[in-house]
């Protein structure tokens, strides 16, 4: 692959150009209210999620916050990462993090308005598990509860969900419970002590995903809901958001240090 190919351009050499829909429009599902929040809920179950390390950090003196805004998108690597000029460098963006970032803080904030409140969906959804998530399903089932799911266990490895987490608008909500059954087994969490943070993530999957081809408003769109984060360094798994080629690491790898 020459160097040519490897950052990708895209259509349109201004942000007014572009003709693709951004990936977060003002019908974003999650879009905040305006209205006036609802009590919090219980801090048992919605208590603020841990801050990575690195957040923390970075907290402490805003003046080293990366303003994504102000960097010019170029294009992509891999259909994966977004390519950022800076006055000082080159950045590169892992676009499914960042947009986990967005949906997560967006998620965590909609969620305490509702609380561990639930809603019925229209049409109960029979599903079936393998036994072992049948295990885990009956042992959490209190636990899935308190989240704000409404979960029968039917028999066999059946069971009907009647409800999801009132926050949740997504589509296919059978696959929320799914999602958090992948982060039990693969992070080895005890479904009797699940966190709302651990449900927030499982939530965030529908996220943009690598391979995914971005056009130039929705990089300038994903850039300006970062700026909104309260947390724009890590992903909610605590893995960085971007990364930065100094000018001067550029010009030395082309042996011009001194010039």
């Amino acid at each position: 692959m020459t160097a040519a190919e490897a950052v990708r351009p895209l259509a349109g050499s201004s942000y007014s150009k572009a003709v693709v829909s951004p990936i977060m429009t003002d019908e974003q599902p999650l879009q905040l209210p305006q209205d006036k929040p609802a009590e919090p809920a219980s801090p048992a179950v919605f208590a603020p999620p841990p801050v990575a390390p690195q957040a923390a950090v970075q907290a402490a003196d805003d003046s080293d916050k990366l303003v994504f805004s102000r960097l010019r998108p170029l294009g992509q690597i891999d259909l994966t990462y977004i390519v950022a000029a800076a006055d000082d460098g080159v950045y590169f963006i892992d676009q499914h993090a960042a947009h986990e970032r967005v949906l997560y803080e967006r998620i965590a904030a909609k969620a305490k308005t509702c609380g561990n409140a639930s809603q019925q969906l229209a049409i109960p959804l029979a599903l079936d598990f393998t036994p072992a998530e049948t295990l885990l399903l009956i042992d959490g089932i209190n636990n899935l509860r308190d989240l704000g799911f409404i979960l029968e266990f039917f028999g066999d490895n059946s069971f009907v969900l009647r409800g999801v987490p009132q926050w949740y608008v997504y589509s296919e909500p059978d696959m929320l419970l799914r999602r958090l059954l992948d982060i039990v087994c693969d992070e080895q969490v005890d479904i009797t002590h699940l966190r709302a943070d651990q449900l927030f993530r499982a939530a965030c999957r529908s996220a943009v995903k690598a391979n995914q081809l971005l056009n130039m408003t929705d990089m300038v769109k994903l850039f300006q809901d970062l700026d909104a984060s309260a947390n724009s360094a890590t992903c909610p798994h605590g893995r960085p958001l971007a990364i930065k080629l100094t000018n001067a690491e550029i010009r030395k790898r082309f042996l011009r240090g001194g010039i």
